[in-house]
C-alpha cells in the first residue's frame, strides 16, 4: 500500500503516513451508502402495501357498493394484482441496477488503490543504479527512387558507348 499524497510505501493498518502525516483512513471514513437504494426499497414496500390495499378495498367496494357479480370483482382484482406486480418488478430492477453500480464503483476504487501510484520514490540507492545501455540505430533503408536512378544510370551509360 502507498500513501496517496507522497507515494511512500506504507504498512497495512497505519492510520497516518510516516513521511507526510496524511490521514490514511479518510477514504474509508468517506464511504457512505447510496441513499437512492433506501428510497427504492421504501418505494417497493409502499407500492406493495398500497397496491394490496387498493385491490382488497376496491374489491369490497365493487361487491357491496356497486353490487357487481363475482366474475367482475375477480377480474378487477387480477388486473390490480398485475399492475402492482409490474410496478414492483420495475422498481426491483432499478434497485438492482443502482446497487450494482455502487458495487462496481467500489470495485474500481479498490483496483485503483491496489495499483501503484504514478509517483513512486526510488527504492534503490542512487549509487547502485546502472546507466542504461544505448542501442545502435539500424541502417537506414534505401529509397526506391535512389535504387531506380542507380539502375537507370548504368543502362544509360551502356547505351551511349
Amino acid at each position: 500500500m502507498y500513501c496517496a499524497t507522497c507515494g511512500t510505501p506504507v504498512a497495512a493498518g497505519l492510520s497516518f503516513c510516516n513521511r507526510c502525516g496524511t490521514n490514511l483512513n479518510k477514504e474509508r471514513a468517506g464511504a457512505t451508502s447510496n441513499p437512492i437504494g433506501g428510497y427504492l426499497i421504501s418505494g417497493v414496500v409502499l407500492v406493495a402495501i398500497l397496491g394490496l390495499g387498493i385491490m382488497c378495498g376496491g374489491a369490497i367496494a365493487l361487491k357491496k357498493g356497486a353490487e357487481l357479480q363475482e366474475p367482475a370483482v375477480v377480474f378487477f382484482m387480477v388486473l390490480c394484482f398485475a399492475i402492482v406486480a409490474m410496478v414492483e418488478v420495475f422498481l426491483v430492477r432499478q434497485m438492482s441496477r443502482v446497487l450494482d453500480s455502487g458495487r462496481n464503483q467500489e470495485r474500481q476504487e479498490q483496483l485503483t488503490k491496489q495499483q501503484q501510484p504514478l509517483f513512486q520514490p526510488a527504492l534503490v540507492p542512487a549509487s547502485e543504479v546502472r546507466a542504461a545501455q544505448l542501442r545502435t540505430a539500424p541502417e537506414p533503408v534505401t529509397s526506391v527512387t535512389e535504387n531506380t536512378t542507380r539502375t537507370l544510370e548504368h543502362a544509360f551509360r551502356q547505351s551511349q558507348k
